[in-house]
């Protein structure tokens, strides 16, 4: 089925993205899920970015995007990188040690995790990989927790948002405008 008549099996559209690239740019970071390895690299990118730990304010950076489906508690990994990096999660972009939720260097030898951060239903957070005082390389990242509420699927019944009733005209199935208060 395609109700939504994009080109896409239904149960195609909605599964977690798995081949996202980090961008230069937090305005142009890509939505990450939990259960997936990504594979990056910093390596010839340039700073966009601040936080107030491992010596990283000038170095180069780049982004992931985050949005849980649930709250919960949240850890993201860059162990077993190649480089001496340094992690944070910003609840604005850009990102700078202003908006800085966490950050955290050498966890692990000298790469980065950060464990048990509690993230709520739909918000935004923006992850900054970088490296200490100026280093970059090839980094892995994995997240566990809350999945990620990718486009299209806010009730996690595998039915597309866009093929369910939406009563008001809102963009949301009336089930999740009735757990969110919206809808009675």
């Amino acid at each position: 089925a395609d109700c939504n008549e994009n080109g896409i099996p239904d149960e195609c559209d909605l599964a977690p993205p798995v081949d996202i690239e980090a961008q230069d740019s937090c305005a142009d970071a890509l939505l990450v899920c939990t259960g997936i390895v990504y594979t990056g690299t910093t390596v010839g990118a340039t700073n966009d970015g601040s936080a107030d730990c491992g010596l990283s304010d000038d170095s180069p950076d780049v982004w992931y995007y985050y949005k849980p489906f649930g709250s919960g508690f949240l850890s993201i990994s860059l162990c077993g990188s190649s480089f001496d990096t340094v992690l944070s999660v910003h609840s604005g972009c850009p990102g700078t040690a202003a908006n800085k939720v966490i950050c955290n260097d050498n966890f692990c030898g000298t790469q980065s995790q950060i464990s048990d951060l509690l993230v709520l239903n739909g918000s935004e957070y923006w992850i900054r990989v970088s490296g200490m005082d100026g280093a970059t390389g090839d980094f892995q990242m994995t997240l566990s927790g809350p999945d990620c509420l990718f486009s299209g699927e806010c009730n996690g019944n595998g039915i597309p948002d866009e093929c369910e009733e939406d009563c008001d005209g809102n963009g949301l199935p009336d089930d999740c405008d009735i757990a969110a208060g919206v809808l009675s």
